[in-house]
């Protein structure tokens, strides 16, 4: 029965104090578990956080899908239709996009040529719910900046604000260029001139440096495309799986359809790759705290020789002493695992919270995430409790080979 093993055990564990030299060892093996299993919690949390927070910006500057011309340009009303009577159950709203490439000016620096844009003609009353910007600064009197765009305003991003030293409410010189001026020796160049109607940060430096937003109307007006869409954004229900939607689209429509991770994939598995570089090398932590379960038991089994020669002699078999001995590790390593998770789940809490660690401007995020779930805590528990399990069965098969009736004899 395991009642009586399990017993055993317990009882094990709290007459470690009976041998100074045991009760060390089984304090440095319970510390290194804990060390090794907050070690492996806490950055698995990390990586866990980094991971959500570069999906949540890349999701923030990306739709959901985008559909792409197979030549030239798309019939939007015509897709819009089939989606509005085919894929309404999966998907909210389209918005057509087009981008362009054009020159930004603050207006007293007309020779400065140095700031390329990459411009985008969009639907003010439908971007903020496809491409869910963080907004750093918002013009007086309007709720969402988006909305305030007309056919002579624009939004930028923070940082070609300030590479501009432009602010909400100034204006900007939009250069763009002329197809009647176009010949082989020379491109000319229109002007005109745009409010900005709001400034976003949107945590991606490409897109804080280069990005600006436009509306349709105004893009028009500038370079004269009135019936022309280079694509089409897509915004999907929260329950609707991307990569399902994306193939009935591909299939019925025959075009082009990507998703958002389709157009940062190698941003997306570096993420994978080092998270799972960080948990291999945490492993072998791990892997050591097995070490020292192994040692704690090869000690116990030979400090505790008397107690399994008498344990046999009144009838327990060698498999239930076994048992007692696998469960006495598994105990400690399981006790001393919920005291490393505990550690981990307060420090990553203190990080994420406060903000305790700050990054560069290189990372999509200002301070250090940390985000510790469910996932991880049964992963570390179930990981922990195996190789413990492993690291005592070891030693514990030795038990049969013990010379029980001359440990008998000498006592």
């Amino acid at each position: 029965m395991l009642y009586s093993p399990l017993f055993i055990a317990f009882k094990l564990i709290r007459a470690q104090s009976s041998s100074s030299t045991l009760s060390f060892i089984a304090r440095l093996c319970f510390c290194s578990i804990v060390i090794s299993t907050a070690a492996l919690a806490l950055i698995a949390a990390i990586m866990q956080g980094f991971h959500h927070a570069t999906v949540t910006t890349l999701k923030g500057i990306s739709p959901d899908l985008v559909i792409k011309p197979s030549q030239n340009y798309l019939n939007a009303d015509k897709i819009a239709h089939i989606i509005t009577q085919d894929f309404s159950s999966s998907i909210i709203t389209t918005m057509p996009c087009n981008f362009y490439h054009v020159l930004l000016q603050h207006p007293d620096q007309a020779r400065d040529f140095s700031h390329v844009a990459l411009l985008a003609a969009v639907d003010p009353t439908k971007v903020q719910q496809i491409m869910p910007f963080v907004f750093a600064q918002k013009c007086t009197g309007h709720n969402h900046v988006t909305q305030s765009l007309d056919e002579t305003s624009i939004i930028i991003g923070k940082i070609l604000a300030e590479d501009l030293n432009v602010q909400c409410g100034n204006d900007v010189s939009i250069l763009y260029p002329e197809d009647a001026g176009y010949d082989n020796d020379k491109l000319t160049f229109a002007t005109s001139s745009a409010r900005i109607a709001g400034i976003f940060h949107s945590g991606v430096a490409e897109w804080d440096s280069r990005g600006a937003f436009i509306s349709h109307a105004y893009a028009h007006n500038l370079f004269n495309d009135e019936q022309l869409t280079q694509q089409l954004c897509l915004k999907l229900l929260p329950n609707a799986r991307v990569s399902d939607v994306q193939q009935l689209l591909h299939k019925r429509l025959h075009l082009p359809v990507l998703s958002w991770y389709d157009m940062n994939p190698a941003l997306v598995s570096a993420l994978h790759l080092e998270k799972y570089a960080m948990l291999s090398i945490l492993l072998l932590i791990m892997l050591i705290a097995g070490v020292t379960i192994a040692a704690l038991l090869c000690m116990q089994l030979t400090y505790h020789t008397r107690t399994i020669a008498v344990l046999s002699t009144y009838g327990m078999s060698f498999g239930a002493i076994k048992a007692l001995f696998i469960m006495y590790g598994m105990l400690v390593t399981l006790i001393a695992t919920l005291l490393g998770l505990s550690v981990a789940t307060l420090l990553s809490y203190l990080i994420d919270h406060y903000h305790l660690i700050t990054l560069p401007d290189v990372y999509y995020v200002t301070h250090v995430p940390a985000h510790m779930s469910w996932e991880i805590f049964f992963m570390v528990i179930i990981l922990s409790l195996s190789i413990s399990c492993f690291a005592a069965w070891y030693p514990a098969r030795k038990i049969r080979h013990l010379p029980l009736a001359r440990i008998l004899a000498d006592v």
